[in-house]
């Protein structure tokens, strides 16, 4: 079980697949933020602050192309294979 301040990023080649995802994340009640390529600069800054900052939204969607593009997020790592 994961605790409520944990927040995760999930990449994917395929907008789809994340598209997919969040469709997911919505029926189960979690709340996620998508970064693509076709959004400007001032809304993928605003998008990695609302996800660094916010205690709503856990799950930040990302599109593999674009995710280092841009991207500052302060992470712990965590090898979930070893927990």
């Amino acid at each position: 079980m994961y605790s409520v301040e944990e927040k995760f990023l999930v990449f994917s080649e395929s907008p789809a697949t994340l598209s997919f995802i969040s469709d997911a994340l919505d029926l189960v009640g979690v709340k996620s933020l998508q970064f693509g390529g076709k959004l400007k600069r001032e809304e993928r800054q605003a998008i990695v602050t609302t996800f660094e900052t916010s205690e709503l939204y856990r799950v930040l969607l990302m599109e593999l192309k674009h995710g280092a593009r841009g991207l500052c997020v302060c992470i712990e790592y965590v090898d979930v294979w070893k927990c």
